[in-house]
């Protein structure tokens, strides 16, 4: 009997952690159904991925060649060796969005909350993922992901040190599917285009 009742409060200790009060997903409940839906927690098994990280702004175009050997954490830029540098930080964190978010989560505050993507006008849930001060890759800065329910990715806005007004908003697409994981490819906003090219995975 008193095993019984261990184990039921295990499962609710387990249920209350990924549902809020009223039995709806918590913010790092959809976070994390968000990357098993893509498969991205995959990603660090595998050995090797090559990416071309892509951007066209009004005044300039930006183009990085990475091979990043995931195993020894070695990478490439443009066939030369590098260490994990600010351009490469920033280029697979766009490439590894949300699981960065993921791994992250200890840094940033996060919440969830009913809201219209700001682009499309359409109805989602908007997670929201700040940085608390001098932690992670853009401290103080915030993030507000819009996606489903399920978790399929909408659009994103970034506030940099959380300024009242975005300092980017786009729209998230381009999904292809590389060895089992999905990665999205094209990321458009006003006057912005980030993508990626060359995607390989080993």
């Amino acid at each position: 009997m008193q095993r019984r009742s261990l184990a039921k409060f295990i499962c609710l200790l387990l249920l209350t952690s990924i549902l809020s009060a009223d039995g709806s997903p918590t913010a790092e409940s959809l976070l994390k159904k968000t990357c098993e839906k893509y498969q991205l927690f995959d990603f660090f098994d595998k050995h090797r991925v090559g990416f071309t990280f892509n951007v066209e702004l009004p005044d300039k175009q930006v183009r990085r060649n990475w091979q990043w050997h995931i195993q020894a954490d070695e990478m490439f830029l443009d066939g030369e060796a590098v260490g994990a540098n600010q351009a490469f930080i920033n280029d697979s964190y766009w490439l590894l969005l949300p699981l960065r978010f993921w791994h992250d989560r200890s840094q940033t505050d996060m919440h969830l909350k009913p809201a219209t993507t700001p682009l499309q006008q359409i109805d989602a849930q908007a997670l929201t993922i700040q940085y608390t001060s001098e932690q992670g890759f853009t401290p103080s800065d915030t993030y507000i992901l819009y996606m489903t329910e399920e978790g399929e990715l909408l659009e994103m806005s970034y506030y940099k040190a959380s300024r009242a007004t975005p300092n980017r908003q786009v729209t998230i697409g381009g999904a292809v599917d590389v060895a089992g994981i999905t990665f999205f490819t094209e990321f458009t906003g006003d006057n912005f285009r980030l993508f990626f090219t060359d995607l390989t995975i080993h």
